[in-house]
């Protein structure tokens, strides 16, 4: 269920806690408001918030292939060269 921020906001001052904003303090607002019927069920993303998930897992894996590529040449390098390699990629 999706809450409106303010709505909680409202149950956390109905509650007495004001001032307070924890994670405890929250849950037991949002649960109130569960009991209330109060809250809106998460649709389905949007076309363009799919879009954007995949080229954000596109991403996460071509960083992930570069940075294993980059781990086994500099491995490859530090047996051909001992020592070589770490200064080599430390100092860029």
């Amino acid at each position: 269920m999706e809450f409106n921020p303010a709505h909680v906001a409202e149950q956390r001052k109905t509650n007495g806690k004001r001032g307070v904003k924890t994670d405890v303090v929250d849950a037991t607002a949002m649960f109130d408001l569960l009991v209330a019927g109060r809250g809106s069920p998460v649709g389905t993303a949007s076309p363009a918030i799919i879009e954007l998930s995949a080229w954000a897992r596109y991403r996460r894996g071509r960083v992930a292939l570069r940075r294993d590529v980059e781990h086994h040449l500099v491995s490859l390098l530090d047996r051909a060269f001992p020592g070589l390699a770490c200064r080599a990629v430390c100092t860029g």
